[in-house]
């Protein structure tokens, strides 16, 4: 073969050679646009199950923090409601308490009263008796000679009034005493029982303020849960 039939079979082995390697690279790059392809789709998913598991969370989150306020909120509330019953039982429980003691202090004074009057009738009548007595021994002093020191029978019996007057009154003055001790213990049972009430109707109020600012609480918390 001459000279110029070599050159021409080797520019058409080259020609054909390029034309592979061209065909080749075109393959090569071809192939590559699937795995970008895919390698994108996957990233992409693992950030959506990432959103998804945040999003999850925050839910899960939220929905404990609301069911926490939301309980203390219940408990403030039945614990309210125990003590607002608590105090309208004592309540009434001290109205119908009162009512009773000033009954009963009204009753005491009563008698009290009517024992004043039986005393200063008793004082009268046995300041009166014994008047009288001396009366009758200063005319019987006046009138003749002196009387043995033996009584008389109606003597006796004005003696044994007198006696029995006595008696009366120290009885009385002894109820007197016990129903002004009665009386003092009445009120003083009657204080105690408004300061009780004094205390629980605080307590009531202090609930109240509390239930209050958990309700604040829970809104504020629902505001940044939804921010």
């Amino acid at each position: 073969m001459t000279g110029t039939g070599r050159n021409v079979v080797t520019m058409a082995t080259d020609s054909m050679g390029s034309e592979l390697e061209q065909r080749d690279g075109s393959t090569l790059q071809f192939d590559s646009y699937p795995r970008n392809s895919m390698q994108h789709s996957y990233r992409l998913d693992q950030r959506l199950h990432m959103l998804r598991d945040e999003v999850r969370t925050m839910t899960r989150d939220k929905e404990r923090g609301e069911q926490v306020w939301r309980d203390r909120l219940q408990r403030c509330q039945r614990q309210l409601k125990a003590k607002e019953e608590e105090m309208s039982r004592q309540s009434q429980y001290f109205e119908n308490f009162k009512t009773q003691l000033q009954h009963k202090i009204s009753l005491a004074r009563d008698r009290e009263q009517s024992l004043q009057n039986r005393i200063y009738t008793l004082e009268k009548q046995l300041l009166d008796m014994t008047c009288g007595n001396e009366r009758e021994a200063e005319k019987d002093i006046q009138g003749g000679p002196v009387k043995d020191a033996t009584q008389t029978p109606s003597e006796a019996r004005l003696q044994g009034f007198i006696l029995s007057l006595q008696e009366d009154l120290r009885v009385l003055l002894e109820r007197e005493e016990h129903g002004m001790t009665e009386r003092r213990r009445l009120m003083e049972q009657l204080q105690e029982a408004q300061e009780n009430s004094h205390l629980l109707g605080c307590k009531v109020e202090e609930m109240k303020a509390e239930e209050q600012q958990l309700k604040l609480s829970e809104s504020s918390l629902m505001r940044r849960l939804e921010s």
